[in-house]
């Protein structure tokens, strides 16, 4: 299994590194090239909080990180590896047949850290409830956008605007994204779309799907949690590396 190692510093907690894992890898080079990475070292992660809480700056790339590393340091403890199945292959999302292989729950995890995240934009929520309404309010944007997606997301796409849901935004905006990529490979498009669609809504038949979404939003939860601890007006701290030894009690 191809794997790189890569190193960040994040202010507040210090020096972290992660393992990316074979479809990682694939993805992170893939998203790079397409100037994605780049995007999230200079968005910001807090949106427009950062302009009341003067030095709230983190960005959208080390909230990335710090999830890529837990999921790094999960895995590689055994104990807890093997107890949340990281290392097995799952099926679900189908195969990039250049990798030769089915993805590991690890490499699904990092992946959706990657594709969840390269739809967000500077500004945040505020910036997806400005497209939406936007979006909304033009009919010919409106039929542009639906357009744009695959058949099976339009449904989601009508619902996302219908309701208003900018806390899901990213993802409708990552799926529209990833239909100007078939380019870079319709495998790497295809798996990627369906890890989104999962992850939107696992089927209740399949409790490896609904396992994944679980796990996934606690790996979040801890990771806004912590770097968000960093510029609470009322400070208090966040012990990751007791989270971490806890983390499926």
């Amino acid at each position: 299994m191809a794997t790189k190692q890569i190193t960040y510093n994040i202010p507040g907690i210090g020096n972290l590194s992660a393992e990316l894992y074979n479809y990682t890898v694939f993805l992170y080079n893939t998203l790079d090239s397409c100037g994605h990475i780049s995007k999230l070292r200079r968005t910001s992660q807090l949106g427009k909080i950062r302009d009341i809480f003067q030095g709230a700056h983190h960005t959208r790339y080390e909230y990335v990180f710090l999830q890529l590393s837990i999921i790094s340091a999960l895995r590689n403890s055994n104990s807890k590896g093997n107890k949340l199945g990281l290392s097995s292959k799952r099926k679900f999302c189908g195969i990039i047949h250049d990798l030769k292989d089915y993805p590991s729950t690890t490499e699904l995890l990092q992946c959706l850290v990657l594709l969840s995240n390269m739809g967000y934009l500077e500004g945040t929520f505020s910036t997806s409830r400005a497209w939406l309404t936007f979006i909304k309010e033009n009919k010919n944007v409106y039929k542009c956008f639906k357009n744009g997606l695959e058949e099976e997301d339009k449904g989601f796409f009508e619902k996302v605007v219908q309701e208003y849901d900018y806390y899901s935004f990213n993802i409708l905006l990552a799926l529209y994204q990833l239909q100007r990529y078939k380019r870079k490979g319709k495998d790497f498009v295809d798996f990627s779309s369906k890890l989104l669609r999962i992850y939107i809504s696992p089927s209740e038949e399949n409790p490896k799907q609904l396992e994944l979404k679980k796990l996934y939003d606690r790996i979040r939860e801890i990771s806004f949690i912590t770097l968000d601890s960093i510029y609470a007006p009322v400070p208090f701290n966040i012990d990751l590396a007791s989270i971490l030894l806890n983390f499926d009690d």
